[in-house]
């Protein structure tokens, strides 16, 4: 009993931790830790799929964007063949005269159809039949 003596006035005893306070606080770590990794988790799928969808989203958005950019220069390249198909309705015309009536019809539809910069008028060979011109200087070009 020597051993167990009585501490001095003042002195507290030195008491074992609780084994109860320890079980506690690693079933609290424990516990925090497993509710933390879940809601890290969840935020990382969530995250992704979200990540996913957006990614999708601007796809659908840009190919709706190509779609109507197409449809505008599909009616563009449209316009254009009917401004030149009147130019060319007249081949059937005697061929003295239809140079002539060619070069008259040029001119008017570079007049007419601003994005026509220049029209040549060539046979077979390759071989410019009437004179080149230009809108941009709004000269014949030889």
């Amino acid at each position: 009993m020597a051993d167990k003596a009585a501490p001095a006035r003042g002195e507290a005893f030195e008491q074992p931790a609780k084994p109860r306070a320890r079980l506690f606080r690693k079933y609290a770590v424990l516990f925090a830790a497993l509710v933390g990794g879940a809601l890290l988790a969840s935020g990382a799928t969530h995250l992704w799929f979200s990540y996913q969808e957006n990614k999708e989203a601007l796809v659908a958005v840009q190919r709706e964007k190509a779609l109507a950019t197409a449809s505008v220069i599909e009616q563009f390249v449209k316009q254009i063949e009917n401004q030149i198909g009147w130019t060319t309705q007249a081949a059937y015309v005697v061929r003295a005269a239809s140079l002539d009536q060619r070069r008259l019809d040029y001119l008017r539809l570079l007049r007419q159809a601003p994005a026509i910069t220049e029209v040549a008028y060539l046979d077979d060979a390759g071989k410019d039949l009437a004179s080149s011109f230009d809108r941009l200087s709004m000269r014949t070009l030889f």
